[in-house]
């Protein structure tokens, strides 16, 4: 899913950005150190990259394996986070533990949205669904007129927003409460 995503300029940047911000927050409230370092260090990565991938002179491109190695980095970041015992949470950070899976669908919300949208469409066309299109969500964006940065831009704002609702609510709702709100979110950015 996050392979899929870097179709623009800054896209899997900016994304891996917000995910691995908020992975060094897990990991940071749960005083697990190696991994909120760990987490800083591939936000640092991505902002080198992220200077040249946006340059006009020195260009340079992430590719599929340059995605697939930051796709690995989230895998196991999610891992790790789901063994977090919520006692090693703290008072800070006292989200209930039956949400942990609905907040990670939320703080990788543009990679799945954009997995999920692209082959619904196609299969809602009669085509394979790992046909290459331009039905992606950043492609829309750009078609629309805004420039990749731009797009970028947005759509990590839109992961941002999403995963910090959700992670906010968690303390809050159960977890059918809390999945009923996410499921409503997904299907209104489907139809975007």
């Amino acid at each position: 899913a996050y392979n899929l995503i870097d179709g623009i300029d800054g896209l899997s940047a900016v994304v891996g950005i917000v995910i691995f911000g908020f992975f060094a927050y897990f990991f940071y409230q749960a005083s697990l150190d190696f991994y909120f370092l760990l987490n800083i260090a591939l936000i640092a990565m991505l902002l080198a990259f992220l200077r040249f991938n946006l340059s006009s002179s020195q260009k340079i491109f992430m590719g599929d394996t340059g995605s697939l190695i930051i796709g690995f980095c989230i895998g196991l970041m999610t891992l790790k986070f789901l063994t977090i015992e919520p006692v090693a949470m703290g008072a800070v950070f006292s989200i209930k533990a039956e949400n942990k899976l609905v907040i990670i669908g939320a703080v990788l919300i543009v990679p799945l949205l954009d997995t999920v949208r692209a082959m619904y469409l196609r299969l809602k066309e009669g085509r394979n669904p790992f046909s290459p299109d331009r039905n992606h969500i950043h492609h829309v964006l750009v078609d629309t007129g805004l420039s990749h940065i731009q797009a970028s831009i947005s759509l990590g704002l839109l992961n941002l927003f999403v995963a910090g609702l959700i992670i906010f609510l968690s303390t809050l709702l159960d977890s059918f409460q809390l999945m009923v709100l996410y499921a409503l979110i997904f299907v209104i950015l489907m139809g975007t």
